[in-house]
C-alpha cells in the first residue's frame, strides 16, 4: 500500500530527493479579491456581506497574499476590532508589528516573509538585495541583470530560476526572452530590510550601466532600452548622483530618443518629480525643457518622428534648448543637413509658444490677408485652413 502525502511549500524543490510519482500543482501568487474576502471571513465568523470597507482595502494592498490573509485573518479572529490598525500597518509597511503564531509557525510577517531569503546561499543573498531599487509591478528583462552584475545571460538566468523555485521571484515568458518581478509585498519587505543600503543599491545599477554603455546610450533594437529610459533617472535620483541626473535630464539627445520611445509625458512628470534636484544646478534649463517638452508634445513621440533639432531652433535664444539645438545644427551643416533658423522671432513677444495643427499631407500654396493677421494654406489633403499669425 501507498501512502499519498500532500506537501505545500514555497521551494519548488523540496520534492527532488523524493522517488517514486510526483505531480506539481502551482499556485498563483494572489487569492482572488473574493477568494481573500472568503478567507477573512472565515476567520472572523463573519458573513462576506458582513465585512467592513477595511477588509477590501486590506486584499487590495497585499495584493492576495495568502500569507497575509492568513496571518491578518488569525489576528482579527482575537482582536475583531483591529480591522484599520493591521491595514495602517500594511500601508505603512510595519511588517514586525504584525505577530502572531499561526499556521505558518512564525511569529512576524517579516519573520515569515524571510525564511526562504535566509535559507539561500550567501552570494545569493547579495544578488537577491540588489533587488531591493526595482520598481513596484515593472517586469525586467534578463539583460538589466546581465548589465547589473556582469555576468552572462545563461549564468543570470541560472541565478533568477533559483530566485523562481523558491517563490521569492515571479517569471513571465514572452517567447525566447524572459523578464521577472517581485510581488510588491516583497518588494516592501526588501525595501524595508535593506533601508540603509538604497541609496548604494541604486548607484550600484548606475555605476554599471555607465560601465557597460560607456559613452552612447542604449537604442531601441536593445532588448534593455525600455527600462534604462523609464527607470535611469529613478536610480540616478535614488543614489543622490545628482550631477549624473542633471546632466541626463539636459541631454537634448536623451530626450530625442526618449520622446520617439515613450513619448513626451513621462519626461514632464521626471522634469516634475525631481525638480528641486534639477533646480539646484540649473532652475532656468529645468523650465526650458519642461516648457519644451509641454508646449511641443502634440508633435514629439508621434510617426513620423519631426527632427527635434529644428523644433529647438524655435525656441527663445536664451533657452538652454535653443543653445544644444544650435550647436546640434552647426554640426550636422558638415554632413549636408539643412536647418532652419527663425531670425525675427524676438520681434514678437512668446512667438515660440505659436501652437499649429499643420495639413496631413505637402502643403501647395499659402498666402497672408490684407491685414496680415492671418495665413490661408491649401494642400494635398484636400482642406483650407486658415491660421491667425501670432496664435495659429
Amino acid at each position: 500500500n501507498q501512502c499519498q502525502i500532500l506537501i505545500t511549500s514555497r521551494d519548488r524543490s523540496i520534492a527532488d530527493s523524493v522517488t517514486g510519482n510526483k505531480y506539481e500543482v502551482s499556485v498563483e501568487s494572489g487569492l482572488a479579491h473574493e477568494e481573500a474576502l472568503e478567507i477573512l471571513s472565515l476567520f472572523v465568523n463573519m458573513k462576506v456581506t458582513e465585512l467592513p470597507e477595511k477588509a477590501d482595502h486590506i486584499v487590495r494592498e497585499c495584493k492576495g497574499s495568502p500569507l497575509v490573509v492568513s496571518l491578518i485573518g488569525a489576528l482579527l479572529r482575537d482582536f475583531p476590532n483591529r480591522w484599520e490598525y493591521y491595514l495602517r500597518q500594511l500601508q505603512n509597511k510595519q511588517f514586525k508589528r504584525i505577530r502572531k503564531s499561526s499556521s505558518y509557525d512564525y511569529e512576524a510577517l517579516d519573520e515569515a516573509m524571510s525564511i526562504s531569503v535566509d535559507m539561500l546561499p550567501e552570494n545569493f543573498k547579495v544578488y537577491y538585495r540588489d533587488l531591493s531599487v526595482l520598481q513596484k509591478d515593472v517586469k525586467v528583462p534578463s539583460k538589466v541583470f546581465c548589465i547589473l552584475w556582469d555576468m552572462e545571460i545563461e549564468e543570470v538566468e541560472d541565478i533568477l530560476q533559483e530566485f523562481v523555485n523558491k517563490s521569492l521571484l515571479f517569471c513571465d515568458r514572452n517567447g525566447k526572452s524572459f523578464c521577472y518581478y517581485l510581488h510588491a509585498l516583497q518588494l516592501d519587505f526588501l525595501m524595508e530590510k535593506n533601508h540603509s543600503e538604497l541609496q548604494d543599491l541604486h548607484k550600484k545599477i548606475v555605476h554599471q550601466f555607465k560601465k557597460y554603455y560607456k559613452c552612447y546610450i542604449p537604442i531601441s533594437s536593445e532588448e534593455d532600452c525600455m527600462y534604462w529610459y523609464n527607470f535611469l533617472a529613478y536610480h540616478m535620483a535614488g543614489a543622490n548622483m545628482h550631477d549624473e541626473l542633471c546632466a541626463l535630464m539636459f541631454s537634448l539627445d536623451w530626450i530625442k530618443i526618449k520622446t520617439e520611445l515613450v513619448g513626451p509625458a513621462h519626461l514632464i512628470y521626471e522634469y516634475v518629480e525631481y525638480s528641486k534636484i534639477l533646480d539646484q544646478k540649473d532652475s532656468n534649463a529645468r523650465e526650458n525643457f519642461q516648457e519644451f517638452l509641454s508646449l511641443n508634445g502634440h508633435l514629439l513621440g508621434h510617426l513620423p518622428f519631426l527632427d527635434i533639432v529644428q523644433l529647438g531652433l524655435c525656441q527663445p535664444e536664451n533657452s538652454e534648448v535653443y543653445r544644444q539645438a544650435k550647436l546640434r545644427a552647426q554640426q550636422e551643416l558638415s554632413k549636408g543637413s539643412l536647418y532652419v533658423e527663425w531670425i525675427n522671432k524676438t520681434s514678437v513677444k512668446n512667438m515660440y509658444r505659436l501652437v499649429v495643427h499643420p495639413h496631413t499631407d505637402a502643403v501647395y500654396h499659402a498666402c497672408f490677408s490684407q491685414d496680415h493677421q492671418r495665413i490661408a494654406t491649401c494642400g494635398a489633403d484636400k482642406t483650407l485652413q486658415v491660421f491667425k499669425t501670432e496664435s495659429g
